[in-house]
């Protein structure tokens, strides 16, 4: 990935999608500042400062820093005109841990009605949004390197491994990553972890010529998104190739407004 920070939207499933991208906190928070000079600190807001300073290891701590400043990065740009100044955007934990945005305030603030999806790997940070009302959104980012097929045999199905052997020559190499950011931004999507089982979050498609395809959530990944789903719920995706990543991209639409 050769710019430091980019701002872009991907369309998956129809849908334009705006992600972020960024590498190194230093660089992001230029960016978020609009220049140099400006203390990291100015630009969280109280919660999140308390939230930052309780972070103990030293990655952990430039991980979540990096994954706010991306994120607040994409939504000044959403909220284009309506952008309050970055310490006034507040991203918090739900309790399922997924990143909520809101505009804080002296009252408690107001949440945005916005899907947020935060990633970070390496000196590498990514964020994803969508209007609450269009569905939900994941995001992730690998980097392009061999995995252990141990990795793969634990999480994926007989099916995705032999997608993974039809890959171009050139992907097979980093196939595993691959299959595992593209069910990991599936995952988000859904807001269900690892515990669920591996034939729940597959790969049902995959167009490797124009970086796209469709993952099946069935089971407890299902289920955990409600009960009038039918059981099964398709997550289109794209991914980009960015070396030395791979940047996932994954929604879940909202159901059609009952009458």
């Amino acid at each position: 990935m050769s710019e430091k920070t980019r701002i872009m939207r991907v369309v998956v499933g129809g849908m334009s999608v705006p992600v972020a991208l960024g590498l190194q906190k230093d660089t992001l928070a230029r960016a978020v500042a609009g220049g140099e000079g400006v203390p990291v600190s100015s630009l969280l807001s109280k919660r999140e400062k308390d939230l930052y300073r309780g972070l103990t290891v030293d990655k952990r701590r430039r991980d979540w820093l990096s994954g706010r400043l991306v994120a607040k990065l994409l939504l000044m740009d959403v909220l284009a005109d309506e952008a309050p100044v970055p310490s006034q955007i507040e991203i918090l934990p739900d309790e399922g841990k997924r990143p909520v945005p809101r505009i804080a305030g002296p009252k408690g603030g107001q949440d945005l009605p916005l899907c947020l999806s935060i990633s970070h790997r390496g000196e590498a940070a990514g964020a994803a949004v969508l209007g609450v009302g269009q569905g939900r959104v994941g995001i992730d980012i690998e980097i392009m390197e061999p995995r252990s097929e141990e990795l793969a045999l634990s999480h994926f199905t007989a099916t995705e491994m032999e997608r993974i052997e039809r890959l171009a020559p050139g992907a097979r190499p980093w196939g595993i990553a691959l299959f595992w950011s593209l069910k990991e931004a599936a995952r988000k999507a859904a807001g269900v972890g690892l515990s669920v089982p591996a034939p729940d979050v597959q790969v049902a498609e995959l167009v490797e010529a124009s970086q796209h395809g469709v993952m099946r959530l069935s089971g407890e990944a299902a289920r955990w998104l409600g009960p009038d789903l039918g059981g099964m719920v398709r997550a289109p995706f794209t991914y980009l190739v960015l070396p030395p990543f791979i940047v996932s991209v994954a929604v879940i639409a909202a159901p059609p407004a009952r009458t």
